[in-house]
């Protein structure tokens, strides 16, 4: 491959990579507007953390910090802030002491499900605009996008 043809795709990668940043902001903002706020009484980071800990039951403070993004500094303020709400509680490793999981309270729980319906409610109209054949295609390659991310993490 040339010179030429190899910077004319890494610039419309690049586009295609600003263009999918931008879509993917708009859709976040939406989900997290004033109405979730209100609602579940839960800052970006804390609805973020129980949609993590309810997919897996429980997470260690490290396992949390890579399924987020969020420094582990940071996350224990947030997860002392959530215990505070009777969202999650941190729980001792029965093998390992060294070790602390955070879990979902029965509340946190009720709140997970019912912030996981909201979202799902609130996709499912959004998706509404898109025909069947294209919501497929799209999903299928949000998929495989994910799935490559996933991988990298494993890494």
């Amino acid at each position: 491959m040339d010179i030429k043809y190899q910077t004319a795709k890494k610039s419309i990668l690049h586009v295609q990579a600003e263009r999918i940043f931008s879509a993917v902001s708009i859709i976040e903002r939406e989900l997290e507007k004033d109405h979730f706020r209100a609602e579940f009484d839960l800052t970006h980071s804390q609805m973020n953390i129980i949609i993590m800990i309810s997919k897996r039951r429980r997470c260690t403070m490290s396992e949390l910090a890579r399924l987020t993004g969020y420094p582990t500094s940071a996350l224990t303020g947030i997860i002392d802030r959530m215990i505070a709400k009777k969202m999650v509680d941190r729980v001792r490793d029965d093998g390992d002491r060294r070790i602390v999981h955070v879990s979902l309270t029965p509340s946190g729980n009720r709140l997970a499900a019912r912030l996981r319906k909201r979202i799902i409610s609130h996709t499912t109209r959004m998706l509404e605009k898109v025909g069947p054949a294209d919501r497929e295609k799209m999903i299928l390659l949000i998929e495989k996008i994910a799935e490559s991310f996933a991988e990298k993490n494993e890494n």
